[in-house]
């Protein structure tokens, strides 16, 4: 599609919006609402490294403090082997995973292997690690950023991914988890309050 194309369709989106009482952007505004749009038409985003966003960074430099906190009470850092088995602590080389609901590293093969951990984090139930106000708590979207040898990896619901990309966190409770990780909701549990 063309430039103009672009511009006649958020045009006609404006109109419509207008006509109903809902939200007419300006020009300027649209930047945001296409990134949005992108994060949240995104289908397997598994493979996000997001080492240049800016609010990307901040949570990972924010979860490894935290983690660090964590471990400084242990005498040696917890370590994590399912995703790794033949891990050997001695070896040339160290890579790790880190998240928001684990308190010990997680052993790495091989840098990419944190999509491996970024499936179980879906399949764990576990809720959204951002958080954001417009959060629907199910986890859609994961994303990585690397810190040294250390991959943060965040799970998290279309929203607040979107959230993260325009760098709109400060409007939601994005910290929730460094004060203390979350338990998972028993199963039960009426996560909506309703």
């Amino acid at each position: 599609m063309m430039q103009d194309d672009f511009d006649e369709t958020k045009q006609r989106i404006n109109r419509i919006n207008a006509e109903v009482g809902g939200l007419v952007l300006l020009p300027d505004q649209w930047g945001e609402v296409d990134a949005m749009t992108d994060a949240i038409s995104r289908n397997g985003a598994r493979e996000q490294w997001l080492d240049n966003n800016p609010a990307a960074v901040r949570l990972a430099a924010e979860l490894m403090s935290h983690t660090r906190a964590s471990w400084s009470e242990e005498r040696e850092m917890p370590i994590d082997t399912h995703l790794f088995p033949n891990y050997d602590p001695a070896g040339p080389r160290q890579l790790f995973a880190i998240t928001a609901d684990s308190f010990p590293a997680i052993a790495l093969e091989q840098r990419h292997h944190w999509v491996h951990l970024a499936h179980e984090l879906e399949a764990s139930g576990e809720w959204c690690d951002l958080r954001t106000s417009l959060c629907s708590r199910r986890i859609e979207e994961s994303f990585a950023v690397s810190r040294g040898d250390y991959i943060c990896v965040f799970a998290c619901c279309n929203p607040c991914y979107g959230q993260m990309l325009t760098g709109r966190l400060d409007q939601g409770p994005f910290d929730h988890w460094m004060a203390s990780p979350p338990a998972a909701p028993a199963p039960d549990d009426d996560i909506f309050g309703g």
